[in-house]
């Protein structure tokens, strides 16, 4: 009892120590806004607006909105509202923590980047897996993958010296991780790991597949936990066996795994083949994303000696990862621009809320500007307040953002009663100056453009820049025409709603 005591102590310490780190505050923000649960509209808005702050991440979700498995019309989508809503909020979420995750580490270290790899590897192939038995939630099981190593990851991190003790431990001592890690810590990683998810407010699910109490299972899993527990154990143990093994001992841990676990989750020796090359691809394709250098040839022949593979040809020289190349502002504002006109056009009434967010996100990242709002008036159409958008802090900028109408004199009354396109460029321009708005959003470059329906301001589009550079002609025309298709489908849907109470009151 006593060691366990002092065990827990030292985790205690060690929690604390991290916890004081400049960086992790920081980072636990990230995960827990990430995985925060709300309301439906609202987390489609704030996951949305994640992503959108990196451009790597951005990058991740199109290029599976792309993929064959999600997108089934063949038609590219470039905007992250419409993949958020094409994927799912969930999807999307789980998807976007992994990101957030090694983004953190890879930045902070890049001695990191082979646990890194071992991670995200872990995640494709839980994600397989659960593909390949049928496990319906597979972002769950991605999550899970992510997160199963997450405490070796923090010790790596955050304890380097006495993570190098460990390894130097298990090398020449021959002894097994966990009795090296108490010995050197007092606590192991899946301890460690399982108490920070807790702290970021993790899932319970995933949390509890972060040990191996699995190992033992020798049935196949009666309920969706074990199966996930199943999952999770595989994919870990497969990652281990390939990527951290001489290649006998790689085959002899594979085999053992199949012998072991194969037959309780219905995988063949073909199945783990096809696992472990799918989720080099997927892997390789995140690095890529990134912009980390990922030695792709060599996990090929790795993987290759690990499974005994005899049907392909070593030799095979693997392209280096080219460097990515951002789209420029007006390729952006013009590719968006044509999803949104394409999703105006099909006239599907439900579409308006998909739309709106496209809208908002083709300005944020067309611009690019620092934050973008959706207002409309209230109930007495007295005072304009803000409802939705993209941006750093942006929910006190909606909160902040209730101007009366009245007064022709501020952005406000020439935005919604002269229905005038409002565009202040500049510290040198002195247009509103000193009005209660310009205090408010305090930017010195912003815009407020009236949305018209029928003849009738319903709402504004608002969106600002820190940085005063003046607004170009071409990102003026861009912005108008994407507000421009904005008030078409909102014109339809009020002609739309007109129509449909005048036949309720015949």
């Amino acid at each position: 009892m006593g060691e366990e005591s002092k065990g827990a102590d030292k985790l205690v310490e060690f929690l604390a120590e991290i916890s004081g780190a400049a960086e992790f505050p920081a980072l636990s923000r990230s995960i827990e806004q990430v995985l925060l649960k709300v309301a439906e509209e609202a987390s489609l808005q704030h996951i949305t607006n994640v992503i959108l702050k990196d451009y790597s991440l951005t990058l991740r979700i199109l290029r599976t909105a792309n993929s064959p498995l999600y997108n089934r019309s063949g038609r590219e989508i470039h905007s992250i509202s419409h993949a958020v809503t094409l994927l799912g909020v969930e999807s999307v979420r789980e998807m976007a923590t992994g990101v957030v995750l090694l983004e953190h580490f890879r930045k902070h270290s890049p001695g990191l980047k082979e646990l890194i790899l071992l991670s995200l590897l872990t995640a494709n192939h839980a994600r397989e897996i659960a593909e390949h038995v049928g496990y319906a939630n597979r972002e769950e099981a991605y999550l899970c993958g992510m997160f199963r190593n997450l405490g070796e990851v923090l010790v790596a991190c955050y304890h380097p010296r006495g993570y190098a003790t460990i390894l130097l431990r298990v090398q020449e001592d021959r002894i097994p991780v966990a009795q090296a890690c108490f010995e050197v810590l007092g606590f192991d990683y899946d301890r460690a790991g399982r108490a920070v998810a807790s702290q970021w407010r993790i899932p319970e699910s995933v949390r509890e597949c972060m040990s191996d109490r699995v190992v033992r299972v020798r049935r196949a899993p009666s309920t969706e936990a074990e199966r996930l527990e199943a999952i999770t154990h595989f994919a870990h143990r497969l990652t281990t066996a390939v990527y951290r093994r001489e290649a006998n001992g790689a085959r002899a841990s594979v085999n053992l795994l199949l012998d072991s676990l194969g037959p309780v989750l219905g995988l063949t020796h073909d199945a783990v083949k096809s696992i472990v090359e799918n989720g080099l691809a997927e892997t390789g394709e995140v690095f890529q994303a990134m912009n980390v250098p990922m030695d792709h040839l060599r996990l090929k022949r790795q993987t290759e000696a690990a499974l005994q593979r005899i049907d392909s040809d070593t030799s095979e020289e693997v392209p280096a990862e080219a460097a990515l190349e951002q789209e420029s502002e007006s390729e952006m504002f013009a590719t968006l621009l044509r999803d949104v006109t394409r999703q105006v056009d099909r006239g599907s009434p439900d579409d308006l809320g998909s739309i709106t967010m496209m809208v908002m996100e083709a300005i944020y990242r067309g611009g690019p500007f620092d934050h973008v709002l959706f207002a409309m008036p209230d109930e007495t159409g007295h005072r304009l307040v803000g409802v939705i958008g993209f941006g750093e802090s942006i929910d006190k900028l909606i909160k902040n953002f209730n101007f009366p109408v009245a007064g022709a004199s501020g952005p406000v009354g020439a935005a919604i009663l002269k229905q005038t396109d409002v565009f202040v460029s500049g510290p040198r321009d002195r247009h509103f100056e000193g009005t209660r708005f310009s205090q408010v959003v305090g930017e010195p470059l912003y815009g407020l453009l009236p949305l018209v329906a029928g003849g009738t301001v319903v709402g504004c589009l608002y969106f600002d820049r820190h940085e005063p550079k003046n607004f170009d002609a071409a990102a003026l025309a861009a912005i108008r025409a994407l507000r421009d298709q904005l008030c078409r489908a909102l014109t339809r849907s009020r002609t739309r709603s007109a129509l449909t109470t005048a036949d309720s009151g015949r």
